[in-house]
Protein backbone atom coordinates (compact mmCIF):
# COMPACT_ATOMS: atom_id res chain seq x y z
CA UNK A 1 0.00 0.00 0.00
CA UNK A 2 1.76 3.28 -1.28
CA UNK A 3 5.07 3.08 0.54
CA UNK A 4 5.15 7.37 0.12
CA UNK A 5 1.99 7.35 2.43
CA UNK A 6 3.67 5.43 4.82
CA UNK A 7 6.74 6.95 4.61
CA UNK A 8 5.79 10.47 4.99
CA UNK A 9 3.40 9.07 7.95
CA UNK A 10 6.74 7.93 9.46
CA UNK A 11 8.60 10.74 9.08
CA UNK A 12 6.25 13.26 10.51
CA UNK A 13 6.32 11.60 13.41
CA UNK A 14 2.85 10.65 13.49
CA UNK A 15 1.66 8.58 16.67
CA UNK A 16 -1.00 8.38 19.12
CA UNK A 17 -1.96 11.66 20.69
CA UNK A 18 -3.62 14.87 19.19
CA UNK A 19 -6.86 15.27 18.03
CA UNK A 20 -8.36 16.45 14.60
CA UNK A 21 -6.30 15.85 11.98
CA UNK A 22 -3.14 14.39 13.67
CA UNK A 23 -5.53 12.00 15.13
CA UNK A 24 -7.09 11.09 11.63
CA UNK A 25 -3.11 10.87 10.10
CA UNK A 26 -2.18 8.64 13.60
CA UNK A 27 -5.41 6.59 12.83
CA UNK A 28 -4.80 6.05 9.47
CA UNK A 29 -0.83 4.83 10.11
CA UNK A 30 -2.20 2.35 12.51
CA UNK A 31 -4.95 1.13 10.41
CA UNK A 32 -2.20 0.58 7.68
CA UNK A 33 0.09 -0.94 10.13
CA UNK A 34 -3.00 -3.07 11.33
CA UNK A 35 -3.29 -4.07 7.71
CA UNK A 36 0.29 -5.33 7.47
CA UNK A 37 0.36 -7.73 10.66
CA UNK A 38 -3.37 -9.52 9.38
CA UNK A 39 -3.50 -11.85 6.56
CA UNK A 40 -7.29 -12.27 7.24
CA UNK A 41 -10.12 -9.70 6.29
CA UNK A 42 -9.23 -6.32 8.53
CA UNK A 43 -11.90 -4.13 9.90
CA UNK A 44 -10.40 -0.25 10.54
CA UNK A 45 -12.04 0.44 13.39
CA UNK A 46 -9.66 3.19 14.78
CA UNK A 47 -9.32 4.97 11.76
CA UNK A 48 -13.10 4.57 11.53
CA UNK A 49 -13.28 5.99 14.50
CA UNK A 50 -11.26 9.02 14.12
CA UNK A 51 -12.48 10.18 11.08
CA UNK A 52 -16.21 10.02 12.60
CA UNK A 53 -14.86 12.55 15.01
CA UNK A 54 -13.20 14.75 13.06
CA UNK A 55 -15.78 14.89 9.97
CA UNK A 56 -19.14 14.18 11.97
CA UNK A 57 -20.92 13.62 8.35
CA UNK A 58 -19.83 10.01 8.51
CA UNK A 59 -21.75 9.81 12.02
CA UNK A 60 -24.75 10.22 10.41
CA UNK A 61 -27.10 7.47 10.47
CA UNK A 62 -30.72 6.84 9.49
CA UNK A 63 -33.98 7.62 12.00
CA UNK A 64 -34.07 3.53 12.19
CA UNK A 65 -30.11 4.15 13.91
CA UNK A 66 -27.71 2.79 10.22
CA UNK A 67 -25.26 4.68 8.92
CA UNK A 68 -25.62 7.09 6.27
CA UNK A 69 -24.06 6.34 3.28
CA UNK A 70 -21.42 8.90 2.18
CA UNK A 71 -19.60 9.31 -0.78
CA UNK A 72 -16.26 7.55 -1.57
CA UNK A 73 -15.17 10.81 -3.12
CA UNK A 74 -15.99 12.72 0.24
CA UNK A 75 -13.93 10.67 2.10
CA UNK A 76 -10.82 10.75 0.08
CA UNK A 77 -10.74 14.87 0.16
CA UNK A 78 -11.57 14.54 3.57
CA UNK A 79 -8.56 12.34 4.49
CA UNK A 80 -6.42 13.97 2.15
CA UNK A 81 -7.56 17.50 3.90
CA UNK A 82 -6.27 16.21 6.94
CA UNK A 83 -3.24 14.94 6.13
CA UNK A 84 -2.38 18.30 4.13
CA UNK A 85 -2.70 20.43 7.27
CA UNK A 86 -0.55 17.37 9.14
CA UNK A 87 1.97 17.73 6.36
CA UNK A 88 1.78 21.82 6.71
CA UNK A 89 2.87 21.63 10.35
CA UNK A 90 5.99 18.86 9.64
CA UNK A 91 7.85 20.29 7.15
CA UNK A 92 9.46 16.63 5.75
CA UNK A 93 6.36 14.89 5.92
CA UNK A 94 4.57 14.33 2.61
CA UNK A 95 6.30 14.88 -0.74
CA UNK A 96 4.12 17.74 -2.45
CA UNK A 97 4.01 15.44 -5.47
CA UNK A 98 2.30 12.41 -3.51
CA UNK A 99 -1.06 13.73 -4.51
CA UNK A 100 -0.05 13.64 -8.34
CA UNK A 101 2.25 10.74 -7.54
CA UNK A 102 -0.12 8.63 -6.34
CA UNK A 103 -3.51 9.63 -7.65
CA UNK A 104 -3.29 11.92 -10.13
CA UNK A 105 -4.15 14.95 -8.55
CA UNK A 106 -2.68 18.37 -8.34
CA UNK A 107 -1.74 19.44 -4.49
Amino acid sequence: MVPELREGLAAAGVGSGGGGDLALAAALKGCLEGADRQTAAFAPHGFWRALKQRYPTFAATTPQGHPMQQDAEELFSQTTASLATVQARAANFLPLSLCDDCVGLKA
